[in-house]
């Protein structure tokens, strides 16, 4: 007979702003993606996502949460997000 695993308790993030590393279900929590995902920008320099650091006896991934935040704050800054978007109505070409 198999043997059912312990439900994990859910994740829980540190208080905003703090420097300590998070797991991936930290990590799912800010950024709703799936393993491949993450690998794929981890690999891709355009998007230049902060590859995780091996932690521990048995290898996990860890990512530094400061690096995350600055990660955000680029990729908004480069979206221009917040700032006033063109109409992109047919009218307001004339």
């Amino acid at each position: 007979m198999a043997r059912k695993k312990k439900p994990r308790p859910p994740a829980s993030l540190p208080p905003e702003g703090s420097a300590v590393y998070i797991n991936i279900d930290q990590l799912r929590i800010i950024f709703p993606a799936s393993d491949m995902t993450y690998w794929r920008w981890q690999n891709d320099p355009r998007v230049n996502f902060p590859a995780p650091v091996k932690l521990g006896a048995s290898g996990r991934n860890y990512w530094w949460l400061p690096d995350l935040a600055a990660w955000r704050r680029a990729r908004e800054a480069a979206a221009g997000v917040g700032e006033r978007m063109p109409d992109p109505s047919p009218m307001a070409a004339e």
